[in-house]
């Protein structure tokens, strides 16, 4: 294994694993505004999934940090270039929803 991959797996054994009350309350407590990302999808669109499926999220979430590895769909990033007022332009980037939910919580 690489330096920079065992730095990140020894990183992410030392934080805790998520939790659903976790997920649920960084859904709710996420900004409706804002785009979709690549996945079609905002954070908070899933504050009122049932158990079952926060669960999933959970879960998915957990796997990502243990294996290092995000699922294909959530890689992609929509770019864009927005206009400066005072001219000139700069590049945002539109994430998956996934990635955007594991950054609040994380």
């Amino acid at each position: 294994m690489d330096p920079l991959r065992e730095a990140a797996a020894f990183q992410a054994r030392q934080v805790a694993r998520l939790d659903m009350h976790e997920v649920r309350s960084s859904c709710k407590a996420a900004a409706r505004k804002g785009a979709h990302g690549t996945d079609q999808w905002v954070p908070k669109d899933w504050a009122t999934l049932p158990d079952e499926a926060i669960q999933m999220v959970k879960t998915l979430l957990n796997e990502v940090e243990r294996t290092l590895a995000w699922p294909r769909q959530s890689l992609a990033v929509y770019m864009g270039v927005l206009g400066k007022n005072d001219g000139g332009e700069r590049a945002i980037g539109l994430t998956s929803g996934l990635y955007r939910l594991w950054s609040r919580l994380r």
